[in-house]
C-alpha cells in the first residue's frame, strides 16, 4: 500500500501529466528518483547473461586492493563459464539481462569436442523478451561450449555485449532422463484446457487441448529427473493463456488446478493423476 504525505515535491522540468505520476514522497520511506540521460544509462549498461548479472554486480562491489605506484593494476578476475544441463529434445533457453533486439549468429561459436557445430539457430522466445531459444541437434552424453563474441547480441536499447559471453552445456543420455504418465480426471468434454508441467516456476512442457472425455492420459518422455508441478488451466475462451477476472463484467478468473508431483528418477517411468473436481477450490485442488 502506498502512503502519501502532506508535503510532496514534483520532479522538475516534467510535463504536468508526468509530474502527477512521479512524485517524491517526503518522510521516512522517501525514495529518491533521479533523471538519467541515455548517454549515462548506456555508459553503465552492459549486456550479460540474465542469470549471472546479479553475481557479477556483487563481485564488482567488493573492495579491490589498490596497487602500489610501481605495481601494475590487478586484472579483473575472469568469471568461469556456467555449466547447465539441457534437454536434448528441445531448444535451449538462453536468458539475458535486458530485452533482446537482434543477434549476429556469425559471432556465435558453438562446439562439441573442439569441433564446431554450424547447424544451429537462435530465435526470440515468444514468452520472454529477455531470452533466446538456441536450437541444434543435441546428442545425449555430449558436452557443448558456446561463446558469444563481442557484438553477438544487441538489446532493445541498442547496446551490444562488449565482452565474450561463455556458457557450457551437458546433454544427458536417455538413461539419465525419466518419463511421466499424467492422467487428468473430472474434465468437462468440449472445454479447452492448458496443461503445464513446471520445473520450479519455469514451464518445461505446455500443451493445449479440448477435452473429448472426462479423463485423458498424457505421456511425457525424456524429462530431467526433478520434482515437477502439474498445472491445469480451464481455458474458457480458448486463447491459450490464463485470464484474470473482471469485476465490472461479472467474470470469474479462469480456474487453475495444481499438484506437486513425486520426483522423477533417472531411467524410471512415473504414473500420476490430477483430479479436477469442479466442487473443490481450484487453486487448492490436488496439492499435497
Amino acid at each position: 500500500m502506498c502512503r502519501t504525505a502532506s508535503s510532496s515535491r514534483a520532479l522538475p522540468n516534467l510535463p504536468d501529466s508526468t509530474a502527477a505520476a512521479w512524485k517524491l514522497i517526503a518522510g521516512p520511506d522517501t525514495v529518491s528518483v533521479k533523471a538519467l540521460s541515455r548517454k549515462d544509462f548506456l555508459t553503465a549498461h552492459r549486456v550479460d547473461w540474465g542469470d549471472e548479472q546479479a553475481a557479477a554486480a556483487s563481485a564488482q562491489r567488493r573492495p579491490v586492493r589498490q596497487a602500489a605506484p610501481d605495481e601494475a593494476a590487478p586484472a579483473p578476475a575472469a568469471r568461469p563459464p556456467r555449466t547447465v544441463s539441457i534437454n536434448p529434445n528441445k531448444p535451449l533457453l538462453l536468458p539475458f539481462s535486458s530485452p533482446v533486439g537482434s543477434v549476429d549468429t556469425g559471432k556465435w561459436l558453438l562446439s562439441t569436442d573442439s569441433i564446431a557445430v554450424r547447424d544451429f539457430s537462435a530465435a526470440p522466445d515468444s514468452a520472454n523478451p529477455r531470452a533466446l531459444r538456441l536450437a541444434a541437434e543435441w546428442t545425449g552424453g555430449k558436452s557443448y561450449r558456446l561463446e558469444l563474441l563481442p557484438g553477438a547480441v544487441t538489446d532493445f536499447y541498442g547496446a551490444a555485449n562488449a565482452d565474450t559471453l561463455r556458457r557450457n552445456f551437458t546433454a544427458p543420455t536417455e538413461k539419465q532422463l525419466g518419463a511421466l504418465n499424467l492422467t487428468l480426471l473430472s474434465l468437462k468434454p468440449g472445454q479447452p484446457y492448458i496443461l503445464r508441467l513446471l520445473n520450479g516456476n519455469e514451464p518445461e512442457e505446455e500443451r493445449f487441448f479440448t477435452a473429448d472425455s472426462t479423463s485423458i492420459r498424457f505421456a511425457f518422455s525424456k524429462l530431467q529427473p526433478v520434482a515437477y508441478t502439474a498445472q491445469v488451466i480451464g481455458d474458457h475462451n480458448g486463447n491459450h493463456r490464463w485470464d484474470p477476472g473482471d469485476y465490472f463484467a461479472h467474470r470469474q478468473p479462469e480456474p487453475v488446478y495444481t499438484r506437486k508431483l513425486d520426483p522423477l528418477r533417472a531411467n524410471w517411468e512415473v504414473e500420476s493423476t490430477l483430479d479436477i473436481d469442479p466442487n473443490q477450490s481450484p487453486r487448492r485442488k490436488g496439492k499435497e
